[in-house]
């Protein structure tokens, strides 16, 4: 909402849509096993749990919103209060990064080695991060591709194993483990990717907007760890993978308004798989 780019956060979909689909193929063999009471009240307490850390999620972004809008409003009371002189130093103060080291008309031609370097480094940044923005700003038409990949590979093995093998033998047992090496490697390179990026990011000095994500090591290895579990919570229970996907989105710091986004096409690909398989 504050930045030119698609709403849908698509390299975060690949990040964690295939071990979401991972985890609905153990969800699907549990939901054949559990007995039925003993699915109903697990699906009682997710939901409970669910609802209660939505709502504390709700009012913490209440809060912030109000505090953005107040601090908002305070600084534009104080810049009215400025001088012109006064606000001119502040907007001089705000120069893009390419127009720091562009040299002035009175800048003797003669300059140090090491301050060229430093200006071409910082013209070399600034580049870099334009680049970036433009990126952003296109649809990832790549990255969507590779989701569509992975579903096709679920659609793949699904059909193997419902027309060609029998239930229980080795045959399918087998088929069946296909499905971690499959789908972990979307994941893993997606990963990677993210981390490769994140840390261009901060190099370059990219500006990250409110509820953008922290692609960090930790954080590329933990949070598909938390979407398996919502795989499997999904397809075990027999609910909408959204009801998982969406406040595990909302636990990890995503914006509220890209999660909605986000949740409703990662359900799209949750869904129709879960569906296959059964």
């Amino acid at each position: 909402p504050e930045e030119n780019r698609p709403l849908i956060d698509y390299k975060t979909m690949l990040l964690l849509e295939p071990i979401v689909l991972l985890g609905t193929v153990p969800g699907k063999i549990l939901n054949k096993v559990f007995p039925t009471l003993l699915i109903y009240i697990s699906l009682l307490i997710l939901l409970i749990v669910i609802c209660i850390r939505t709502w504390q999620k709700y009012f913490r972004f209440a809060r912030q919103q109000k505090e953005r809008e107040e601090a908002a409003k305070e600084a534009e009371k104080n810049n009215k209060e400025l001088t012109p002189s006064q606000q001119k130093r502040v907007l001089d103060s705000k120069k893009s990064l390419y127009l720091d080291t562009m040299p002035g008309p009175n800048e003797p031609e003669t300059v140090d080695t090491a301050d060229v370097q430093v200006v071409e480094r910082k013209k070399t940044l600034a580049e870099q991060l334009t680049e970036l923005l433009d990126e952003e700003t296109k649809q990832p038409w790549k990255t969507i591709g590779k989701l569509i990949a992975c579903w096709c590979v679920i659609l793949i093995i699904a059909s193997i194993i419902r027309f060609g093998l029998t239930c229980g033998t080795a045959e399918y047992i087998g088929i069946n483990v296909v499905y971690i090496p499959a789908l972990v490697i979307f994941t893993v390179f997606a990963g990677f990717a993210l981390n490769k990026e994140y840390l261009k990011k901060v190099e370059v000095g990219y500006r990250f907007a409110d509820g953008d994500l922290k692609y960090t090591k930790r954080n590329t290895m933990v949070w598909p760890s938390y979407f398996f579990i919502s795989g499997l919570l999904a397809s075990l229970l027999g609910i909408g993978g959204g009801m998982v996907i969406g406040p595990l989105l909302l636990e990890i710091g995503l914006n509220p308004v890209v999660s909605n986004a986000t949740t409703a096409c990662m359900t799209l690909f949750t869904a129709s798989a879960a569906t296959l398989q059964y």
